[in-house]
Formats: structure tokens, C-alpha cells, sequence
């Protein structure tokens, strides 16, 4: 009889726990569904769903945003840290050619790194106005943004002008125009 009235004891304490827990764990479950979903929206409006997808998860501000508004500050923060990489990496290729190539082809390779370092703080001008703009004027915030490719644009021009290659420049612009894209996109929502 002891063991009965222990073993109902024990089921009375153990079942509203479990329900306690499942219940509690619940809506943290939705809520990161939810904003996976909102990230999945709008990578599927991006120039590469893909790329989209693996540049926002790799950041927890934006694996899950909070909302389009935070979205929006945080992908736009990305952008110029992606470009600020970017930048850093063409200023040490300008040094590692300053100091290994006196040749003519040097030359050229050094005035189109220096086209390309003039684009990328341009690039990073732009998604800075943009992100300050957000909380103003969403529709300037989305104009920077994509005017952020045209500033690639000439790097990539004055290399293939001087017929110029440029280990991961390629990679690096793409990226360029992959957050412009997303960018792009969440402020267009933006009301």
C-alpha cells in the first residue's frame, strides 16, 4: 500500500513538470522556426538563395533576427565587415607588389589595386549610409545598398581593362553583391 501511495505521489510531482517543460520549450521552438523563416523569405528574393542562406546562419544576429528592422542593421553590419575584410586584404596585396614588383606590369597591377581599394571604401561608404538611414528613410537606406554594386562594378572594370587578375577579387565581389542583394531586399520591406 506504501508503495502505491509513493508511486502516485511520485506521478502527482513528475506529470506537471514534464508538461512544465514541454510547454516552456515550446515557444522557443516556434520562434526560431519563425525566423529561420523570415531569413528563408528573403534569400529566396536574392541573386544566390545558397550563398544567401550560408552567409546569414554563419552569424547568430542573423541566423534568427529579432525582426525586419534588426534584420535589416545587423545584414547591412555584415556587409561592411565583409567589405572592410575585403579592403584589408587589397591593402596587403598593394604591399606585398610595392615590395616585389618594379616591373611595368607592377605598375599596372598596383593602379588597378588602388582602383579597387578606392572602390571598396566607397562600397563600405555606402552600406554605412545605408545602415544609418535605415531608422529614416528606408527607400535611401535601399538605394545605398544597391548602389553598393556600382562601386564593385568599376573594380572589376579597371581589372579587366588592364588585364588584370587578381587571386579571390572575383569571390570577394560577388560577396559585395550578395549582401547589396539581401540588403536590397529587406529594405525594400521596410516600411
Amino acid at each position: 500500500m506504501d508503495t502505491q501511495k509513493l508511486s502516485s505521489s511520485f506521478l502527482t510531482l513528475i506529470v506537471p513538470f514534464l508538461f512544465f517543460i514541454l510547454f516552456t520549450t515550446l515557444p522557443t521552438t516556434q520562434a526560431s522556426s519563425t525566423s529561420s523563416q523570415l531569413v528563408e523569405n528573403i534569400c529566396k528574393e536574392t541573386i544566390n538563395y545558397l550563398k544567401c542562406i550560408e552567409a546569414l546562419e554563419a552569424d547568430p544576429r542573423t541566423k534568427s533576427p529579432k525582426n525586419l528592422n534588426a534584420f535589416a542593421k545587423d545584414s547591412i553590419g555584415l556587409a561592411i565587415k565583409n567589405a572592410k575584410e575585403s579592403l584589408y586584404f587589397i591593402h596587403n596585396l598593394l604591399k606585398i607588389n610595392k615590395m616585389t614588383s618594379s616591373s611595368s606590369s607592377g605598375s599596372t597591377r598596383r593602379a588597378v589595386l588602388k582602383q579597387c581599394v578606392a572602390s571598396y571604401k566607397a562600397v563600405i561608404g555606402s552600406f554605412k549610409s545605408a545602415r544609418t538611414e535605415l531608422s529614416e528613410d528606408a527607400m535611401s537606406a535601399n538605394y545605398d545598398v544597391m548602389v553598393a554594386v556600382d562601386y564593385i562594378d568599376s573594380c572589376e572594370s579597371e581589372m579587366s581593362l588592364k588585364n588584370v587578375q587578381v587571386l579571390s577579387m572575383a569571390e570577394r565581389n560577388n560577396q559585395v553583391r550578395l549582401y547589396s542583394s539581401i540588403g536590397y531586399v529587406i529594405t525594400n520591406k521596410l516600411d
